[in-house]
């Protein structure tokens, strides 16, 4: 029922994230590398305390660690759409198997509730699952960093915007 030969070619034809990364590091889109640092979290201190050098280092950090995520995140939505691929052409192939098998040896074609537990019992479409399941939970942890990096990010621009316009209204003041 479970022809391994199918489903190894099934993941041959899907598994192209690899060979995808590889053609476009030659097209010069390289993977990047986790930053140097720890990811930085926005202090309460740096929107009063921070001096000028403060902030850029600060924003830099935070620039290199959502790009990194954003990077990585990219990898991963295409590894679940990969999984996705490969899950569904599993269906499809082990449900014809599955109903060639029982009209050729005269029987009546199971349902598809049983169809589909068989297809769910399978070791390689359960592999999937689990990978599915890493892959898709690797996601919400990642957009959570990137959606904070973004916010904090955006907390930063405005202080520091904040900072120039009460600078201008000092310098008024002083004229």
């Amino acid at each position: 029922m479970n022809d391994p030969n199918f489903v190894d070619e099934i993941h041959s034809s899907w598994d192209t994230l690899d060979e995808t990364l590889v053609m476009l590091a030659k097209e010069g889109f390289h993977q990047l590398t986790s930053p140097p640092y720890q990811m930085p979290v926005l202090p309460a201190e740096a929107l009063t305390n921070f001096n000028s050098n403060q902030y850029a280092m600060l924003q830099a950090q935070m620039e290199g660690w959502r790009s990194y995520t954003d990077s990585r995140l990219a990898v991963i939505k295409s590894g679940i759409f990969q999984c996705n691929n490969e899950l569904a052409d599993i269906m499809t192939m082990m449900r014809k198997q599955i109903r060639e098998a029982a009209e050729a040896a005269g029987e009546k074609k199971p349902s598809e509730v049983d169809i589909r537990e068989m297809i769910k019992s399978s070791p390689r479409y359960r592999q999937l699952q689990l990978e599915n399941q890493k892959l898709e939970t690797a996601k919400n942890v990642l957009e959570s960093h990137y959606n904070r990096l973004g916010r904090g990010l955006n907390l930063l621009s405005r202080n520091i915007e904040t900072k120039k316009i009460e600078q201008n209204n000092q310098g008024r003041r002083g004229m």
